[in-house]
């Protein structure tokens, strides 16, 4: 729930409300006696709102995959990263409706429907996703500092939120829309000329996007948990490789720690080094000449045996010239 600034929260808000429905749409009226869920036989010219959502649960579900699978393949990049916002989230979401419109395009289940153009509504939702998924990846790789990181965190969620939906099966809608709860699972016969057997073709399938995509729901499930198993495995040797890496030092609190600022002005800056560094020098070269004056000097004094004798000879030069004095004085 942590953003680095309003405009990554505000982005993340408007990608998450563009997503609500896959939990389901809320019993509202537009206006009175208008409902906002579509009904099986509403009015041509009702304006409605499809409910294929798959459930509160199933949402919660999602939501919790694609945080930890987006997290764990996020750290095949960077070991330790620090992330933050909930990015993961909504492209979890995305990829969770992705699959879920692909497999409603795919059983032509706008046909059961007395309302039209159901197939231009959930393309026109399938690209207004995908530009969320176009923006995030032309962001990432035209920055500066490229977000690889939590580029691939956003990719792996979005896989792992198709590949839930795959896997699961999770229902579609309430009931009241359709008469089967998974009434996207259509006979193989229907998807695929290749199923020329009575067996074959009544095989349960499902299609993304067109009838001729058709795959079994055995294998779609199969190669959907493979991938989940894959990414995780990989992450797991990744982390055992570069488990030396240390996270020591980074925090999402600062309680207790001393600010930042603070240990910043106790660093010295690279200026101030070099200026300490040049008055070091200049005192030193200073020091040198004085120690060499110094020397200069002592080696120019006269030893202590040489100073003993001039005194000696000092004293000595008054002793004799004493007397004479007096002498010439008495004269």
């Amino acid at each position: 729930m942590l953003h680095s600034d309003l405009q990554h929260l505000c982005i993340n808000l408007f990608h998450l409300m563009d997503a609500l429905d896959l939990e389901g749409v809320p019993d509202l009226e537009v206006s009175p006696g208008v409902p906002l869920r579509c009904s099986r036989n509403g009015p041509l010219g009702s304006v409605c709102y499809p409910n294929v959502g798959i459930g509160r649960q199933h949402t919660i579900a999602v939501i919790a995959l694609v945080l930890a699978y987006g997290a764990l393949l996020g750290t095949i990049k960077s070991f330790g990263a620090l992330v933050q916002g909930a990015s993961s989230v909504c492209f979890g979401v995305d990829g969770a409706l992705i699959a879920l419109y692909g497999m409603f395009l795919g059983a032509k289940l706008d046909n059961q429907l007395s309302i039209p153009d159901f197939g231009s509504f959930f393309w026109m939702r399938i690209g207004i996703l995908s530009f969320h998924i176009i923006i995030d990846v032309i962001q990432s790789v035209c920055k500066d500092e490229k977000d690889t990181v939590g580029t691939i965190a956003h990719m792996s969620s979005l896989v792992a939120g198709f590949c839930y939906v795959v896997l699961v099966l999770p229902p579609m809608g309430d009931g009241t829309l359709f008469t089967s709860l998974q009434p996207y699972i259509v006979n193989c016969g229907l998807t695929s000329p290749k199923y020329v057997t009575l067996q074959d073709a009544s095989t349960p399938c499902i299609a993304f996007f067109r009838r001729g995509n058709g795959i079994e729901v055995g294998t779609a499930q199969l190669v959907a948990g493979t991938v989940l198993v894959g990414g995780v495995l990989i992450s797991a040797i990744n982390a055992f490789l570069k488990r030396h890496i240390s996270d020591d030092g980074y925090a999402c609190c600062s309680c207790g720690d001393v600010p930042m600022k603070e240990v910043q002005e106790e660093i010295p800056s690279v200026e101030q080094t070099d200026a300490e560094i040049a008055a070091l020098k200049t005192n030193i070269t200073s020091a040198e000449g004085e120690l060499k004056h110094m020397e200069r000097m002592l080696a120019n004094m006269p030893s202590a045996a040489a100073v003993a004798a001039l005194a000696d000879a000092g004293r000595g030069g008054s002793a004799g010239t004493a007397p004479s004095s007096a002498a010439g004085g008495s004269s």
